[in-house]
């Protein structure tokens, strides 16, 4: 017995609904999400020797007319390069290493990921995430030196007791900086700090 045409017709056309409901769903399903991807902030981390990135300062403030101790912060410079707000910027010290006799940059005792402070906050605001546009330049301060003292300080959330005897030696050291956002790909950087125990004598540069 023949078939009906009009049953395939209709079985066709049901399927093609079908297939036009899924393709629907799907695409308002996951339209958003790859948008958030390909328009997602871009994060870019640098250092130069100039006086943005090796800023010349005092180390505490005590009142309008005296000062705390001269001091030299050592910053990152972090920027976005796209117009969707980095959100929740955090940057973390991830690793300390230093330089042994070979001339190859080893382990420390350092093992942790230690949050670092924004320049230019409050204190009660420095270790808070901060939302980055694009077009402006936020620094992450990563390590502070001052005068009359034979240390260097990382500028982390806290100075554990254990890296005390680390923080006072001299030689040639590798911080590697994480910068992370809610809605960006994270991003690190390395800095080789060469450190004699004279805070106006130091070096500095972005690891190649």
């Amino acid at each position: 017995m023949p078939s009906d045409p009009s049953t395939g017709s209709s079985v066709a056309s049901s399927l093609q609904s079908v297939l036009t409901f899924l393709s629907g769903a799907l695409t308002a399903l996951f339209a958003e999400p790859i948008r958030q991807w390909l328009f997602r902030p871009n994060l870019i981390l640098s250092f130069d020797n100039d006086d943005e990135c090796i800023s010349h300062t005092f180390h505490t403030s005590r009142t309008p007319a005296e000062t705390g101790p001269k001091a030299v912060y050592i910053r990152v410079r972090v920027a976005n390069t796209r117009k969707r707000m980095a959100r929740d910027c955090r940057g973390y010290l991830v690793n300390l290493e230093a330089k042994n006799e070979k001339g190859k940059f080893v382990k420390t005792e350092y093992c942790d990921s230690i949050m670092l402070h924004w320049s230019c906050q409050r204190p009660e605001t420095k270790y808070l995430p901060i939302h980055i546009p694009k077009g402006v330049n936020q620094f992450l301060d990563i390590v502070s030196i001052e005068e009359n003292k034979n240390y260097f300080r990382p500028e982390t959330h806290v100075i554990l007791n254990r890296y005390h005897e680390l923080l006072r030696r001299t030689g040639v050291f590798r911080f590697t900086i994480h910068v992370v956002a809610d809605n960006a790909e994270p991003k690190t950087i390395k800095l080789i700090f060469e450190w004699n125990g004279d805070w106006k004598n130091f070096k500095i540069h972005k690891d190649s």
